[in-house]
């Protein structure tokens, strides 16, 4: 695990061993060549090549069936990832309750 995720991890209060033992985690790389999937809402969605091209496919077949799917949720960065779980730390929502909901894949 990279310097980084340890530092993330310190400063958000999560027991690396806790989280590796209890939740499976599988570490990635974090994906650096993105290209944009989608427009929703005004909202872009990134996503890498593969999947992009995946959800443009999946997109039009719908499309021709007549089912309006749209994407609610993309890449995301660690560093992005990071500032979501303090805002909900600085809230006052304890970590634990946090990482119910949240999952943690760095």
């Amino acid at each position: 695990m990279n310097e980084k995720i340890l530092n993330i991890f310190n400063n958000l209060g999560i027991s690396i061993e806790e989280i590796i033992s209890t939740r499976k985690i599988l570490l990635f790389f974090e994906a650096v060549n993105l290209v944009l999937a989608d427009i929703h809402n005004g909202r872009e969605f990134l996503l890498t090549k593969e999947a992009a091209i995946s959800w443009s496919n999946m997109k039009e077949y719908a499309f021709k069936e007549n089912v309006d799917i749209f994407l609610v949720s993309a890449f995301r960065s660690i560093d992005r990832q990071y500032e979501i779980i303090l805002a909900k730390i600085n809230k006052g929502q304890p970590i634990n309750e946090i990482l119910l909901f949240s999952p943690t894949r760095f």
